[in-house]
């Protein structure tokens, strides 16, 4: 099963999956280490319309074996006149980030790290996807292969529906992407004015990446699905809302994880999978493990303190905690915040229960007494429910052969009549001769 899941992941993505390890050694050929934009901004006062262009340019100054890159940008585009707005594409200086975790990030770099560029082929059997990294994203679909010209040469790119948002920035509309992951052009309107940014000129290097490693004892590369429970006020009770099915399709030895997340509905019928509020079926968190909330964290596990979803939880004993899916011994990890409004103080408690092996089996939040929400493991396997998975209606009656023969009511009505006066006449018939 190990193999056939591991030959799914090399057929769908550009680049090898590590399988159960985290990425120790990556080398990537053609990695964008400048790119230059023409940003034309068409502005309409009346009938008359204006075209701007300016300028936005990226440098690759430096990036080492963790991939911590540093990047200039210089541009013109800024503080750019629409109607009533002021508009801004990026903003000019230096920028530090890590190159894993690009999501066509215009105040960063304008490229998706190429493992999560995904093409067609994919994207039919996961729908719409979104990359999340560090509260900006991208969300995509379609991934159409097209060719493009840069510099008058050809290239083979992917065309996208989508919405790229950083900060107060959003755009909306069609979104190509080169190959290695370099934005080509991006065709949208802001304020309602047009906004067009096409690529003019790139170059490339090689990147060679050897992180600092660590391990997992379990295999990230499964799939976990957690029932999710919440609070529904005012009964004080938690009542399931769906499911949750997480998997690390890709980690990094430095800690860079990328986790996969689907919202699997509860419903008699349908498509199972529910897009996330970006309007995603699939959703990519790309970050630090100690960031996010990932089904398995490495081994070996802190004794006193552990950093899960950005905040540190001190370990607080162990307990025996049964789920759909059996019972586990686990350590138990709690933070405990405290919030004063007026005279009244309301504690609020995350708990986080993990085996000895790193899976995560429960997580609790707790208002006050009352328990507000949960997730609690319910299996773990290779099978993936995605947009295309499906329930059967078991609301509605599909056998439509009846196991009589209906009757022609006119003709029921006439047999109705007839009948009942045909066996009074031979009772008083007989009743006559006797």
């Amino acid at each position: 099963m190990k193999l056939a899941l591991t030959l799914l992941i090399l057929a769908l993505l550009p680049l090898p999956f590590p399988g159960n390890q985290p990425v120790s050694h990556l080398q990537l050929n053609d990695f964008p280490s400048s790119a230059s934009y023409v940003v034309s901004v068409s502005n309409s006062t009346g009938n008359i319309t204006v075209k701007h262009t300016y300028t936005l340019n990226y440098t690759l100054i430096a990036v080492n074996q963790n991939g911590e890159a540093t990047v200039h940008i210089k541009t013109n585009a800024v503080g750019i006149a629409l109607g009533p707005f002021n508009f801004t594409v990026a903003k000019p200086g230096n920028v530090t980030f890590n190159l894993i975790g690009t999501d066509l990030n215009l105040n960063r770099y304008p490229m998706l790290f190429p493992l999560l560029l995904l093409n067609s082929s994919y994207l039919s059997r996961i729908g719409t996807y979104s990359v999340v990294v560090s509260g900006t994203y991208v969300t995509l679909s379609g991934g159409k292969a097209v060719n493009v010209t840069v510099m008058g040469r050809n290239y083979n790119a992917y065309s996208y529906s989508g919405t790229i948002f950083y900060g107060v920035n959003s755009y909306k509309g069609t979104i190509q992407v080169l190959q290695n992951g370099l934005l080509y052009k991006l065709s949208s309107t802001v304020f309602d004015f047009p906004v067009n940014i096409t690529l003019s000129n790139f170059s490339t290097t090689q990147i060679l990446l050897n992180p600092a490693g660590f391990t997992f004892q379990e295999n990230p590369s499964l799939y976990y699905i957690y029932l999710q429970k919440v609070n529904e006020s005012p009964y004080n009770s938690l009542v399931p809302q769906g499911y949750i099915q997480l998997h690390i399709p890709l980690v990094f030895a430095n800690g860079i994880t990328v986790v996969e997340e689907e919202h699997i509905l509860l419903q008699a019928s349908g498509s199972l999978i529910a897009p996330s509020s970006n309007g995603a079926e699939v959703t990519f968190f790309v970050g630090n493990y100690s960031s996010l909330v990932t089904p398995v964290y490495p081994t070996p596990i802190p004794s006193g303190q552990i950093d899960f979803n950005g905040l540190s939880l001190n370990f607080s004993g162990t307990s025996q905690i049964t789920t759909p899916s059996g019972s586990y011994e686990t350590n138990v990890y709690v933070r405990t915040t405290n919030t004063t409004t007026g005279n009244i103080t309301v504690t609020s408690k995350l708990l986080v229960y993990l085996e000895p092996n790193g899976t995560l089996v429960k997580l609790s939040t707790y208002t006050g007494d009352y328990e507000s929400s949960e997730l609690q493991l319910v299996s773990v396997g290779t099978f993936h429910y995605n947009f295309n998975s499906t329930s059967p209606n078991l609301t509605s009656y599909t056998n439509t052969v009846l196991p009589f023969q209906a009757v022609n009511p006119d003709l029921a009505l006439t047999l109705s009549i007839a009948i009942p006066v045909t066996i009074i006449f031979i009772v008083l018939l007989f009743y006559r001769r006797v």
